[in-house]
């Protein structure tokens, strides 16, 4: 059978659940501090041209779908034939989402679709089986272009989509996606431009990714000042071959464990990470000075059993997603073994990996290094040289964090200790790794190991706190003072 004639629907303009409440074209209607309850199908829609409308201080549970519908998914949606269509400037604000999707798993607390200026903040969601917020639609393909070139797309829009504008910020998100997978605290589709993604506290969701997730075809979205943890991945792209990743400003948010936690143990000098394979690691915003052209990664690791499964591999140091991403480098374990891998961008064609013996030692600290000089992917262990490729090309530079302790990608975390890790931008000669490999003892003869061009040094001898920007988002974030009366309910 035809692709174009799948149980899928050309351009996924897909029919919405029903609602309880509908409002059809309005314009300034206010819904305070109502209850929606024992509800088959959604809660209250707003839907076809309707504009300036708000929702606030409503109370939202035991509902067989999504609560909040915003808009739609259809032609009239993503290109309109007249403006006054477009649904737009709606607020969803001060509402408190619970228990619902209760039936139809796959609705959201709050869904919007292509809206532009749509404000959902300051809601308290939880306890759904799948996404919090779901902002967007169309995976792309609506966008001025289309998008995923290996999806079947019978016709292309020349012009883009009214999606933009829209705000997701200072919401408490968390105890959803459970039991379901493949979706987040806020989820994102397709080019928005000019939507921010601020001050959410989002955490405690089991399924993956779980905290922000940008699928496939977001672009131009801004995602900063917000607090993810105890998910499985706080941060998520899914970038296909669209390549919209670099639109994306993600900047100043705090990624991790639960804030103030102290996942710190005995380490080589002071103090190390104490990470426990499920959720504890270290990430450090983008910036150009972590990627360099020419590196060396420095780590000491202690391992207190091997890692098995199906994939025992474990990234220690590592930046850009994954191995198959342009630009990645990583230095990482498979088992018994040390590893390094680099992608000089270009495809999975150019990624590139090396790898030494069975040398690893349980409960022994082992220094581990790899660099990189233009030329030749080099990896040792404890100051001798375990592996090398021959390259003879330039890397690309990156756009995305730098993690310690997992994969950046969140699919798999390291179980272990790690200490005194360094990043440099060049390559440092086989003596100089001896040299550093070779040092023990105090922290003031650790730092005997710096050499020129040390970009970073992590030595985690400071026990984690809670920021005060970090309580300040936490604070801010759900329901408002004078609205947390529903949480009493």
């Amino acid at each position: 059978m035809p692709r174009s004639h799948g149980i899928t629907a050309v351009h996924n303009e897909q029919i919405k659940s029903p609602a309880n409440v509908v409002c059809h074209a309005a314009h300034g209607l206010r819904f305070e501090r109502c209850t929606f309850t024992r509800l088959g199908g959604a809660g209250i829609d707003v839907q076809f041209g309707s504009q300036d409308n708000v929702i606030s201080g409503c109370h939202f549970h035991d509902i067989s779908g999504t609560a909040v519908q915003v808009g739609d998914v259809q032609k009239d949606d993503h290109h309109p034939d007249d403006p006054r269509k477009i649904v737009k400037n709606n607020a969803v604000v001060n509402n408190y989402i619970h228990d619902c999707c209760v039936e139809y798993m796959g609705g959201i607390g709050v869904f919007a679709g292509y809206t532009d200026g749509t404000v959902i903040g300051h809601n308290e969601i939880t306890r759904l089986p799948y996404s919090g917020i779901s902002v967007g639609w169309g995976w792309g393909e609506e966008d001025a272009g289309g998008g995923n070139p290996s999806y079947y797309m019978p016709f292309k829009y020349d012009t883009p989509t009214p999606s933009g504008n829209n705000r997701m910020e200072y919401n408490h998100i968390h105890g959803v996606m459970d039991p379901l997978h493949d979706g987040g605290g806020i989820y994102t589709l397709g080019n928005m431009a000019g939507t921010v993604i601020r001050g959410n506290h989002i955490h405690d969701n089991p399924g993956a990714p779980g905290g922000i997730y940008l699928d496939e075809g977001s672009g131009f979205i801004e995602v900063t000042g917000n607090v993810v943890y105890n998910v499985p991945r706080p941060m998520n792209y899914n970038n296909r071959s669209q390549n919209r990743i670099a639109t994306c400003n993600e900047h100043d948010n705090y990624f991790g464990i639960r804030p103030g936690a102290p996942p710190r143990t005995a380490g080589k000098v002071g103090k190390a990470l104490a990470c426990d394979g499920v959720g504890v690691f270290h990430s450090v915003p983008h910036s150009d000075k972590l990627d360099p052209k020419h590196f060396s990664v420095e780590a000491w690791i202690q391992l207190d059993a091997y890692p098995g499964g199906n994939d025992p591999r474990r990234w220690i140091v590592n930046k850009n997603t994954h191995e198959f991403t342009e630009s990645h480098y990583a230095l990482v374990i498979d088992s018994k073994k040390a590893a390094g891998f680099l992608n000089i961008g270009g495809g999975q064609e150019n990624y590139y990996e090396v790898y030494t013996d069975d040398v690893l030692e349980l409960e022994r600290w082992h220094h581990l290094a790899m660099t990189y000089d233009g030329s030749v992917l080099k990896v040792y262990v404890d100051g001798r040289e375990g592996a090398a490729k021959k390259i003879d090309k330039e890397r690309t530079p990156g756009g995305t964090p730098l993690d310690i302790g997992r994969r950046q990608d969140g699919y798999i975390y390291f179980k272990g200790r790690i200490d005194e890790v360094r990043l440099y931008d060049r390559a440092l000669s086989a003596k100089k790794i001896k040299e550093n490999a070779a040092t023990t003892g105090s922290a003031d003869a650790q730092d005997e190991v710096i050499a020129d061009g040390l970009v970073k040094h992590w030595g985690f001898d400071e026990v984690p706190i809670v920021l005060p920007k970090v309580q300040s988002v936490v604070d801010k974030a759900g329901l408002m003072p004078m609205y947390r009366h529903l949480l009493e309910r």
